[in-house]
């Protein structure tokens, strides 16, 4: 995936974002609705819990890059609010 179509991908992903929030050791998470058709699966109206990864990146200034990463998808709203809820309570460092 080139730079642009990964901007695209941030910004569609962006218009559906639901919730962001820090745990006590400062990851960050995302409550998001996935409305995207993947394959065979239709995922339109679901939710995702999302996780920001910190990783080396040579290329760039100060040498950390940052990227979304999913922990679950598929989810219902209910399903995905109290695993928000409990990755939040949790103590997963960054």
């Amino acid at each position: 995936m080139n730079i642009l179509q990964q901007r695209i991908v941030d910004r569609d992903r962006a218009a559906n974002v639901r919730k962001v929030a820090r745990n006590q050791a400062g990851r960050r998470f995302a409550l998001i609705l996935d409305s995207r058709m993947t394959g065979d699966k239709p995922c339109a109206g679901t939710y995702g819990v999302w996780t920001e990864g910190l990783h080396y990146a040579g290329h760039i200034k100060g040498g950390i890059a940052s990227r979304w990463c999913y922990c679950a998808m598929g989810l219902s709203l209910k399903e995905a609010e109290a695993l928000f809820a409990r990755k939040l309570a949790g103590k997963q460092r960054p």
